[in-house]
């Protein structure tokens, strides 16, 4: 079996020669982000009996770590998107050391883990609506050591109608969903 590693690396090579990721720090993170232990479940379609089938990342870690959208709930309700589009979307962000990013969809964690690699937990912070997805990306993050439970940097759940409040000089903040379910479930994910 090949380990992760080596997957990691052979997918920024790819991004490089795809033109999807130029930056040695964005490279590294890549390299270093064990996408599959933040997405252990994927959801494949089979269109020929319209059903979704959950199976582990582990069986298929090639697929992991190719630039692939993988599907995390069945129905393709939530997804991680195609590491290639990720990559390009945090160099256009033109993020430096000592920067701080509120990234608003959480997901899976995947981006917030190339986030944190590249400018430290402590500077990213990521909000989502859906708390059972919040709540597995937090614990997923802390177990390939990003965001540990001490730390400050936290994954909030913001609830859909909250809107962000600022003091004068005060980050962002969002008002916490109390007494709200989410309508899916990502307990299979």
């Amino acid at each position: 079996m090949t380990d992760w590693t080596t997957l990691a690396a052979g997918l920024a090579d790819e991004l490089v020669r795809l033109g999807k990721v130029r930056s040695p720090e964005w490279q590294a993170a890549v390299r270093a982000v064990p996408r599959h232990e933040l997405v252990p479940v994927q959801h494949l379609y089979d269109p020929s009996t319209g059903t979704w089938t959950p199976r582990s990342t582990a069986d298929d870690l090639a697929l992991v770590y190719s630039n692939t959208a993988l599907f995390v709930l069945p129905g393709g309700r939530s997804s991680t998107s195609m590491p290639g589009l990720m990559t390009r979307m945090l160099e256009t962000l033109d993020v430096r050391d000592g920067h701080d990013v509120l990234e608003i969809g959480t997901g899976t964690g995947y981006n917030a883990a190339l986030l944190s690699h590249r400018i430290g937990d402590q500077h990213v912070f990521s909000v989502d609506i859906e708390p059972d997805l919040v709540q597995l990306a937090r614990e997923r993050l802390a177990r390939i050591g990003y965001r540990p439970p001490w730390s400050p940097l936290m994954v909030w759940t913001a609830c859909p109608s909250t809107r962000p409040t600022t003091g004068s000089s005060a980050p962002v903040r969002f008002r916490p969903c109390r007494g709200r379910g989410s309508s899916r479930s990502a307990r299979a994910a």
